[in-house]
């Protein structure tokens, strides 16, 4: 069980910048079966052209001819058909209520098999090895809700069966003023949701004496069996393993199939070096599971290298147990991936200069913006 936090309570009205999976429901190009779009998955005409007719509402409620602007055939810019970004408004919910989970796990550590065992089994004698499966299912998640959630909550006939423009469900859209593209959504946090994720976990140590020193493996691995994602009711689980997703549920984004982080050392002496391996394979967009027929993409795979080391002097004049440490992080200087891009965009989507596709972006959380750094430490005790 997990209580709600002061934020998630209390927050005062906050603009954040987000991805929205699902894009925009108004776009004419729009994969969402409550959109605009006639031929989008699920959708029929009527069901369209109601929604047409409730976007062209809102847009001119924000200016005064802004829906013959975001519908004229010559600029299409924000017909979009796959995913999009927004800067909405998020702001505390102080019913908000815990959530549950119901948490399953099991696991076993195999510790120094062959320890004791005749000479030439030495070198696995420091071996360790524990594998843990884990299986988590939440329900009554908290989470701040989504574009995609908002939007559908307005514009589907389950939340709004009459398509009623002053629905308590549409008073947080807005439609900015000139263009039509998607404005400041008003969100706020609830209990909608419920998500359930498996996997296991993996972990090796290792080391043994080599030349002067010692040298040890630390090797973490997770391998993502699913995690399966619905922010309202009435929304069925959507298996988001694989994808830039979930952007929903208070959930991280980004659920690689596996990931993997190492760390290689060497010590002898006073002296330890050490080299860390961060890997991502490549990814899905998040739009992905929403939309399987999109083609905006994730990005390939990342490594990221990193290296340190230190050296122990023991006593000095300043005192004793002298420690420096050094190291560069993000040895190669790798370049963060650009995702959510779109292969095949609608006429008028933009392309942002230097990079690969239209509408793209990159992950802070996810994938290193810095580039290599260089550090240099000293501790002491006097």
């Amino acid at each position: 069980e997990r209580a709600p936090n002061i934020a998630e309570l209390f927050l005062a009205p906050q603009q954040t910048f987000v991805f929205s999976a699902g894009g925009d429901p108004c776009s004419l190009n729009s994969g969402l079966a409550w959109s605009a779009n006639p031929s989008a998955p699920g959708n029929d005409a009527a069901n369209a052209a109601a929604v047409f007719q409730m976007c062209r509402y809102f847009m001119d409620q924000s200016a005064p001819g802004t829906a013959d602007t975001f519908y004229d055939p010559a600029n299409a810019a924000f017909q979009t058909a796959g995913g999009t970004f927004a800067f909405p408004t998020l702001v505390g919910n102080p019913t908000v209520e815990p959530e549950k989970a119901d948490t399953w796990t099991v696991g076993m550590v195999m510790n120094a098999p062959f320890e004791g065992t005749p000479f030439e089994y030495d070198w696995l004698n420091s071996l360790t090895l524990s594998i843990d499966y884990y299986n988590i299912k939440v329900k009554n998640a908290i989470g701040p809700q989504s574009i995609d959630a908002a939007q559908q909550q307005c514009f589907s006939t389950e939340y709004n069966p009459t398509y009623d423009v002053t629905s308590p469900f549409c008073s947080g859209i807005n439609r900015v003023a000139n263009d039509g593209a998607i404005g400041n959504i008003i969100t706020t946090y609830y209990n909608n949701g419920r998500f359930q994720t498996s996997g296991i976990d993996f972990q090796l140590n290792w080391g043994m004496d080599i030349g002067p020193g010692h040298f040890s493996i630390d090797s973490l691995t997770n391998y993502l069996i699913e995690l399966k994602s619905a922010e309202l009711p009435g929304n069925a689980l959507i298996d988001y393993a694989g994808s830039l997703g979930p952007n929903q549920n208070g959930l991280n984004p980004g659920s690689f199939s596996w990931k993997t982080f190492n760390t290689f050392t060497y010590a002898w002496d006073i002296w330890n070096v050490s080299l860390q391996w961060k890997h991502l394979p490549a990814i899905e967009s998040a739009s992905k599971p929403v939309i399987p027929t999109i083609t905006t993409t994730g990005t390939g795979a990342y490594d990221l290298i990193s290296l340190n080391g230190g050296v122990t002097l023991g006593d000095s004049i300043l005192g004793s147990d002298l420690t420096i440490r050094f190291g560069v992080e993000n040895l190669f200087n790798t370049d963060p991936r650009v995702l959510e891009y779109n292969t095949n965009p609608p006429p008028g989507s933009l392309s942002i200069s230097g990079f690969e596709g239209f509408g793209s972006a990159a992950n802070t959380y996810l994938y290193d913006m810095t580039g290599r750094r260089f550090y240099l430490g000293v501790n002491f005790a006097f």
